[in-house]
C-alpha cells in the first residue's frame, strides 16, 4: 500500500489534519489556500482567525468569493517563504508550482506571482504566535522552514502542518535536516512522507 493509499485508508484530510486543540481566539496561516478547502474546514470546526495565503490570481479570487463577508478569514494574494520575491509559477491546478516543469519542454500556462517573507509578515501585523501552520506552497516549504530555523523563530508556532514536495532537488535530505530541527521541540504527531506530516511544540 502506497503512503497515499494509507492517508486515505485513515481519512486523514478529515481526522489528523483537522484535529487540533484550537478555540475561536487561535490563529491559523493557510499558505497555499488553492480552493479554500481547508480555510473553510478548519474554520467551520473551530471559528477560528485564519490568514489565507494564495498567489494564483484564479485561485485567489475564488477564494476572496467563497469566503465574502467572514471578517475572520482574511485572504491575501501573494504566497509565503522565507523572503520577498517575484516568480513565474507553472499553473496546473492542485501541482501548480514554480519548480516543476521548467523551461522549453513546459507547455503550460505561466503566471509572475509574488511571495512574501513569513517573518516580515507576522511582525508587521504585530503576530506573535501561530497556534497552527499549515503548508502545502509546492517546494517553497522547504525555503521557509529552513528560513525558521536559521532565525530561530520556530517557538511562535505551536503546531506545524507540512506537506513536502519530493520534486526538489534533495528533497530527502533537506526534509531529513529540517526534521532533526523540528524533534529538538516539538513531537511528530503523525507522519506519511510526502503526503503530510503534523508537529507539535513540546
Amino acid at each position: 500500500m502506497s503512503t497515499v493509499q494509507k492517508w486515505k485508508s485513515k481519512n486523514g484530510d478529515l481526522t489528523y489534519r483537522l484535529n487540533y486543540d484550537l478555540n475561536n481566539e487561535s490563529v491559523v496561516i493557510d499558505a497555499g489556500g488553492y480552493e479554500g478547502w481547508f480555510a473553510e474546514q478548519i474554520y467551520n470546526k473551530y471559528k477560528c482567525k485564519v490568514y489565507v495565503f494564495e498567489p494564483v490570481k484564479e485561485f485567489y479570487d475564488n477564494i476572496v468569493e467563497k469566503f465574502k463577508g467572514n471578517e475572520n478569514i482574511k485572504v491575501f494574494h501573494c504566497g509565503l517563504g522565507s523572503k520577498k520575491q517575484t516568480l513565474t509559477i507553472n499553473l496546473q491546478r492542485d501541482g501548480t508550482s514554480v519548480h516543476t516543469n521548467k523551461g522549453k519542454h513546459f507547455k503550460g500556462n505561466t503566471e509572475e506571482i509574488s511571495l512574501i517573507s513569513i517573518l516580515d509578515f507576522l511582525n508587521d501585523n504585530n503576530i506573535k504566535d501561530v497556534d497552527l501552520l499549515k503548508l502545502n506552497i509546492e517546494g517553497e516549504e522547504f525555503n521557509l522552514l529552513e528560513c525558521l530555523i536559521d532565525k530561530n523563530e520556530l517557538d511562535r508556532f505551536f503546531n506545524i502542518q507540512v506537506q513536502f514536495h519530493s520534486f526538489i532537488d534533495n528533497a530527502d535530505e533537506r526534509r531529513y535536516q529540517i526534521r532533526e530541527f523540528l524533534k529538538e521541540s516539538f513531537s511528530l504527531e503523525y507522519d506519511y512522507p510526502f503526503v503530510w506530516e503534523g508537529w507539535k511544540q513540546i
